[in-house]
């Protein structure tokens, strides 16, 4: 479905956090890391994949926590959770 939504824009989806580690616990979310080419407004892309961020988290039963991030930050940033989606993530 995110395929849809974003087709060329897309360049990458990864599973980050507790999940990808395998220490998630019940009450863990599920982190998602959505990489994109071009700007990201996170307000924005979160609005847009709203409806399907909800039928994912009622369907296995727990939070799914996108975060939209271009693919220029990802490979230049210095910020934690971009070398934390870089080093831990698994691509989906």
């Amino acid at each position: 479905e995110i395929e849809r939504i974003y087709g060329d824009r897309l360049r990458a989806v990864y599973l980050y956090g507790s999940y990808a580690r395998g220490d998630a616990r019940d009450d863990s979310d599920i982190d998602i890391a959505v990489v994109l080419d071009g700007p990201v407004d996170q307000n924005e892309e979160i609005f847009r994949v709203s409806d399907v961020r909800a039928e994912m988290s009622l369907s296995e039963d727990c939070l799914i926590m996108p975060l939209f991030v271009s693919y220029t930050d990802l490979i230049d940033s210095r910020e934690s959770i971009h070398k934390n989606i870089a080093g831990e993530g698994v691509a989906l």
